[in-house]
This record gives structure tokens, C-alpha cells and sequence, in this order.
């Protein structure tokens, strides 16, 4: 991971994870291959071809009015297009798979983060979201940020603890299903990324 040591904390009574001068938006411009244009203090990405230079993947119930919220807040003030899924607060079924709008949405984005937290692997949609994306990071040349919230990165890698997804008599909890989810949740851990929780600080996760 490149040098980048600007990393203190916020004083915030309710968010004390989020820092006060490189947040993920600065970690993510300057640990992104791809070009930026700059404007001022906006950055955006020169996505040509792209609807979106962002795709949130996230598990509601953990992030959305926390770190994710936030971090979404501050992507936009930054003059990125970010896509986060507003319907995901209504979805009840994990066993439904990835809506045509979810998957284009992958698809016709430049990069994605991935926040990965302590139930982001009890939702086959957000495990689905996953694959997609490591597909397109292979093929298309898509980049990803992994943001280990409030979690171990070994138990991602190792699919340890909330992460130990095993086949079950659910439609989608099928072997092959699982051994796909398997390695993109290993594929996700060893790439650079953030490791934060809520009591200390954002950190880089090596």
C-alpha cells in the first residue's frame, strides 16, 4: 500500500470513526488506479461509458445510518456518482436474487466499495453484489475497496465466525452457490483495502 499516514481522529461523540483529514474518499482517490480530474476540491473519475463512478455494496441493517451513510454523503460532496441502493431497506427475502438494476448498476460502474460487516454475509444479495463485482474486477478492469467494518479481515479471508457461510435447504444456499460466494470473499480480503471500527479509527488493512 502506498504511504499515506494522515490518519487521525475526528472528535465526534457519535461517529469517532470517521477521520478528521483522510477519510475513505481521500483513501480511495489516491489508492485508485484510474485517472481523476481535478476542480477545485472535487474529484471525479474519468469514467467514460460509465453511469456511475461509485457502486455501494453494503449491508443495511450494519451501515446504512452509520459509516456507509456517511461515507456516501462525502463521495457525493466530492462530485462522484455514486449508486446506493435505496430499496435495500425494504428488502425482507435474502434468499431473492440480484434485481436487474443492482446488477446494471455493477456493471456501468467504474469502481466499487465493498463494506463488509458483521451480517454483510448472512445476505445472499449482498454475497451476489460481491461476485458480481470480483467478476467485473477481473474482467473489466474494475476497481474495488474493501472496508473491513468493525470486523477481523482474517475471518473474511478464512471465512471465520459471521463469515462461515455453509450450504443450507434454501434455494440459494446451494454448493455451488456457496463455493462461488467462497472465493470471492477470499478474493475481496487479500486485496488492499480499510479496516475501521467504531471505536478507534479508519487504518489501512494490509
Amino acid at each position: 500500500m502506498r504511504g499515506n499516514n494522515k490518519n487521525s481522529l475526528v472528535d465526534d461523540t457519535k461517529f469517532d470513526f470517521l477521520i478528521r483529514k483522510t477519510t475513505a474518499f481521500d483513501f480511495f482517490i489516491f489508492n485508485s488506479p484510474h485517472t481523476f480530474s481535478v476542480a477545485s476540491t472535487s474529484y471525479s473519475i474519468m469514467a467514460n461509458g460509465c453511469s456511475y463512478d461509485v457502486f455501494l455494496s453494503f449491508r443495511g441493517e450494519d451501515t446504512r445510518n452509520s459509516f456507509t451513510g456517511h461515507l456516501y454523503a462525502v463521495l457525493v460532496q466530492g462530485g462522484l456518482r455514486v449508486f446506493r441502493d435505496t430499496d435495500e431497506i425494504n428488502f425482507i427475502n435474502r434468499g431473492e436474487e440480484l434485481k436487474p438494476k443492482i446488477r446494471r448498476a455493477i456493471m456501468e460502474s467504474r469502481a466499487s466499495v465493498i463494506v463488509l460487516s458483521e451480517n454483510y454475509a448472512t445476505s445472499t444479495r449482498c454475497l451476489d453484489e460481491l461476485r458480481l463485482v470480483i467478476e467485473q474486477r477481473r474482467e473489466c478492469n474494475h476497481f474495488v475497496l474493501p472496508v473491513f467494518y468493525d470486523i477481523d479481515p482474517m475471518d473474511v479471508r478464512k471465512q471465520d465466525k459471521s463469515f462461515g457461510i455453509k450450504v443450507q435447504t434454501s434455494t440459494r444456499w446451494t454448493d455451488d452457490n456457496v463455493n462461488r460466494w467462497k472465493v470471492g470473499l477470499t478474493e475481496v480480503a487479500d486485496l488492499k483495502g480499510m479496516h475501521t471500527t467504531t471505536k478507534k479509527d479508519i487504518r489501512p488493512a494490509i
